[in-house]
C-alpha cells in the first residue's frame, strides 16, 4: 500500500488533474471517469460522516498498542466504514480475503470493524516488487504476527506469491469469499492475475477492492502501474458488477448476473 499525497488547494487541483490524466491515458472507461468525479464531490461528507468518526476513532484506539511504522491505510477507514457497513450490520460469518498484509494494519481494521469475519491474508514478505528490503520484509512479517496474535482462528496466514496461493483456494472453494482486498504487486500484469482471480473467488454480491489505483509508479522501478490493469479488468467484467467507488481506491460489487451490452 502507498500513501495517497498530501492536501493543499493549488496541490490538489493539480494532483486531480493528474489523476484525470493518469486515467484517459490507460483507459478507464466514462462510466469510471464519473464514478471518479462523483466520489470526489463526495469525499469530505463521507469523512465527516458519524459512522466515518466512530470507526476512525475505534480503530486508531484500538490498534494503538499495534507495532506499525505507517499509518497509511487510515485515510481510508471513511471510505471502508460507508463500504463495510451493511457487510458489519449482517451479523453473519463473513469469510474476507487479503492479497498484501504487510505490517497487518488493514488486516487489524478487517477484523476489528467486521467482528464475525475470518481473514486469509496472503503476502510474501520477502521483500519483492519495491515492497522493501529482504530484512525490512522479514521485521514486516514479524510486527504482521504481533500485531495479530490475538485472533487466533479468525486469522488465515498465507505466506507465499498469490498466482501460487489464490488458484488453490478457488479449487478448493470457489465464490466463497465476502470481499477481496487486492493491494499486492504493483505491476500490471500481477494485478490483473490477481483481479481475475478474485473474481473467481468472489461471491455473488461480494465486493472487491483495488489499492493504489491512482499510483504512478517511479522511472526506475520500469513498473506498469495497476491504473490500466484496473481498467482492463473492469471492461472485463463490466456486465456483471457495478463500481461503488472510485478514488485511490476502486471498490465493484459483483452482481452476480451478466446483464446485455
Amino acid at each position: 500500500m502507498t500513501a495517497p499525497p498530501a492536501d493543499g488547494p493549488l496541490r490538489r487541483f493539480r494532483r486531480h488533474a493528474s489523476y484525470l490524466r493518469l486515467m484517459v491515458a490507460n483507459g478507464a472507461a466514462a462510466a469510471t471517469l464519473a464514478r471518479w468525479a462523483m466520489d470526489g464531490l463526495r469525499a469530505r461528507r463521507r469523512r465527516g460522516s458519524a459512522e466515518a468518526r466512530r470507526a476512525t476513532a475505534e480503530f486508531t484506539a484500538g490498534a494503538a498498542n499495534g507495532d506499525f511504522t505507517s499509518t497509511w491505510f487510515d485515510d481510508h477507514i471513511p471510505e471502508w466504514a460507508a463500504l463495510l457497513e451493511p457487510l458489519r450490520r449482517r451479523g453473519a460469518p463473513l469469510r474476507v480475503l487479503e492479497i498484501g498484509s504487510w505490517e497487518g494494519r488493514s488486516t487489524l481494521f478487517l477484523l476489528t470493524y467486521l467482528p464475525t469475519a475470518t481473514v486469509t491474508a496472503v503476502d510474501t514478505w520477502d521483500g519483492a516488487g519495491g515492497s522493501g528490503t529482504a530484512a525490512e520484509a522479514a521485521r514486516a512479517e514479524a510486527r504482521f504476527d504481533t500485531n495479530l496474535a490475538r485472533f487466533g482462528e479468525r486469522l488465515v496466514k498465507l505466506k507465499g506469491r498469490s498466482s501460487i496461493h489464490l488458484p488453490k483456494l478457488a479449487a478448493e472453494a470457489p465464490a466463497s469469499f465476502d470481499l477481496v482486498y487486492v493491494d499486492g504487486s504493483h505491476d500490471e500484469d500481477d494485478v490483473m492475475a490477481d483481479a481475475l482471480l478474485a473474481w473467481r473467488l468472489l461471491r455473488s454480491d461480494g465486493i472487491v477492492v483495488f489499492d493504489d489505483y491512482l499510483w504512478v509508479p517511479d522511472a526506475v522501478s520500469r513498473q506498469r502501474g495497476p491504473c490500466r490493469a484496473i481498467n482492463r479488468f473492469l471492461r472485463l467484467v463490466k456486465r456483471e458488477c457495478r463500481v461503488l467507488h472510485c478514488g485511490w481506491q476502486v471498490s465493484v460489487l459483483k452482481t452476480g448476473a451478466r446483464t446485455a451490452p
